[in-house]
């Protein structure tokens, strides 16, 4: 899978460059989200803009990451969450559980609000 990475002021913005995360995808996605995670940013966005696609299996990649989350105590969040991908978060009943917003810059701005609260 490919991945960029940019630090945005106290955030680590991680851009998805992959048009699907299914079965193939999901083990190297999990993978790449614990390197993430145990690593020294605090708060982490996952923009999901280029993934038009994702089966259950991708979708329990992002499972993962939320749990491993939270056992790092990390702030993971996801942004350009496309319909297609929605709609399978829909049928999982998983708004609740995802946390996600439009943009990159949606997500930076959440995470500056939540700061000066």
């Amino acid at each position: 899978m490919q991945f960029e990475q940019e630090t945005i002021g106290d955030v680590l913005v991680v851009r998805v460059r992959e048009k699907q995360i299914t079965s193939h995808e999901a083990p190297e996605m999990k993978t790449q989200l614990l390197g993430f995670l145990v690593g020294d940013r605090g708060k982490i966005l996952l923009d999901l803009t280029a993934v038009e696609n994702m089966d259950s299996t991708g979708l329990g990649s992002l499972l993962f990451g939320i749990r491993q989350a939270e056992q790092h105590e990390k702030d993971l969040r996801f942004s350009g969450i496309r319909s297609k991908v929605k709609f399978l978060i829909h049928v999982a009943h998983l708004e609740g559980v995802i946390d996600s917003v439009e943009t990159v810059e949606d997500g930076l701005k959440d995470f500056q609000e939540e700061d000066g609260a």
